[in-house]
C-alpha cells in the first residue's frame, strides 16, 4: 500500500539522520550541528527540497519517540502521510500526559477523517482536556511570531508567517475581500492568484488590485480614482551585460534569493535605476570607495566589453553621518549596478 510505503520511507529518513548524527558526534562535531546535513543528502537523493526533507526527518523522529499509536496506524497503512503529519504538527507542544490521553484516540479517528478535520478535532480535544495549558502554549507560540521569505522553485518565493489566530484571519479576509470586490468576473486570474496579487498590492503601497479583463467599461474600474504609484523595494541583481542586452540568457543572481532566469532579470531591469561605474572611478590604494564592488559576477568576454557586478555601498564614519541627512552614498532602490570599461559605451 502507498501509505505503508510512505511510512517506511519516513522511518528510513529518521534512521539516516540518527546514523549521520552519531558519525559526526564521534568526529567531534558539536551536538547543535551534528546530523543537520542529512536533510541535504536526502533532498539530493530523492529530488526534494531540504525543507521537505527536514520536515520528513522531524516527523520520523516524532513517530518513533512520541506518537506510537500514529506510527502503528501509519505503518499498517490505516492512515496516510498527510494525516500522520496533521497529528504530529498539532501535538508538537503537547505534554506527555496529554499525549497519553488523546494520541491513541486521534490515531483511530484519523482513519476515517480528512487531514483538516483531524487538525480541528484534535485542537478541540486539547482545549477540552487542558484549557489552561493550551492558553499558556498559545501565548508561548505567539511570542515567537515571525514572517520570513525563502526561495522556492522556478523563480518564486515562499512567504511564511506565524501570526496570532485573529491577526492571521484578518490578513486572509482582507485579501479575500480585495480579490472578490476589486475585479470583475471577466478577470482571467484565479481567486488564489488574485489573493496573491492583493498581498503584493498591500505591500507596494498601491493598496488595490487592477482588473485585467481588458474592457474599458469594466464595472470595477477605478480610472477616476488616484492610485498611488507602487513603492519600489531595494533589490540587488547581478547579471552579465550580454544577458541584460538580450544577447545571451545566462542566469542572474538576486541577492538574498539566489539564481533567477534571464527573462526575470530583464523584467526587473526595466524598472531599475542603473549606476555606471568606470575603471577611472576606482580609488587610489588605501582610499575608501563610495561604492566598493563585493561580488563580481560573469565577465561576458570580448563580444561585449563590459561586465555587471553586484555593488554594496561602503562609507566612512564621516560619510555615514553626512548621508543620514543628505541620503548620499545610499544604493538606489531597485538598483542594478553596471561597471563598464572606459573604452566602451554602456550596453543599454
Amino acid at each position: 500500500m502507498i501509505a505503508a510505503a510512505q511510512a517506511e520511507e519516513i522511518e528510513l529518513m529518521a534512521q539516516l539522520y540518527r546514523l549521520r548524527r552519531a558519525q559526526q558526534l564521534a568526529l567531534g562535531v558539536g551536538p547543535l550541528y551534528a546530523g543537520e546535513d542529512a536533510a541535504t543528502e536526502i533532498g539530493m537523493a530523492i529530488k526534494v527540497s531540504q525543507r521537505s526533507a527536514d520536515g520528513s526527518i522531524a516527523l520520523g523522529l516524532g513517530l518513533d519517540e512520541r506518537y506510537r499509536s500514529t506510527r502503528e496506524a501509519f505503518a499498517e497503512g490505516r492512515i496516510d502521510l498527510p494525516r500522520a503529519r496533521a497529528i504530529s504538527e498539532t501535538l508538537t507542544n503537547a505534554s506527555d500526559e496529554l499525549l497519553a490521553t488523546v494520541e491513541p484516540r486521534i490515531a483511530a479517528y484519523a482513519e476515517h477523517a480528512e487531514p483538516q478535520r483531524v487538525r480541528r478535532t484534535l485542537r478541540r480535544w486539547l482545549l477540552e482536556a487542558d484549557p489552561a495549558g493550551q492558553a499558556a502554549r498559545r501565548k508561548s507560540v505567539e511570542a515567537d511570531r515571525y514572517v520570513k521569505v525563502t526561495a522556492a522553485e522556478d523563480g518564486t518565493a515562499l512567504l511564511e508567517a506565524v501570526l496570532p489566530a485573529a491577526g492571521g484571519q484578518a490578513v486572509y479576509e482582507r485579501l479575500r475581500e480585495m480579490a472578490s470586490t476589486q475585479c470583475c468576473g471577466q478577470d482571467p486570474r484565479t481567486t488564489g492568484q488574485r489573493r496573491a496579487d492583493a498581498l503584493i498590492a498591500l505591500a507596494d503601497g498601491t493598496g488595490r488590485l487592477t482588473c485585467r479583463c481588458g474592457h474599458g467599461t469594466c464595472p470595477r474600474s477605478h480610472s477616476g480614482e488616484s492610485t498611488p504609484a507602487a513603492r519600489k523595494a531595494l533589490v540587488q541583481v547581478g547579471v552579465s551585460a550580454e544577458t541584460l542586452a538580450g544577447l545571451q540568457d545566462n542566469p542572474a543572481f538576486l541577492a538574498g534569493f539566489g539564481a533567477i532566469d534571464a527573462d526575470l532579470a530583464r523584467q526587473i531591469a526595466r524598472h531599475a535605476h542603473f549606476d555606471v561605474i568606470t575603471d577611472t572611478d576606482r580609488p587610489a590604494a588605501g582610499g575608501v570607495p563610495d561604492a566598493a564592488v563585493i561580488a563580481p559576477l560573469i565577465d561576458p568576454g570580448p563580444a561585449l566589453n563590459a561586465m555587471t557586478e553586484l555593488v554594496h555601498v561602503y562609507c566612512t564614519p564621516a560619510q555615514r553621518r553626512s548621508h543620514r541627512q543628505s541620503r548620499r552614498h545610499q544604493p538606489a532602490l531597485g538598483s542594478i549596478v553596471v561597471r563598464a570599461r572606459p573604452d566602451t559605451e554602456p550596453p543599454f
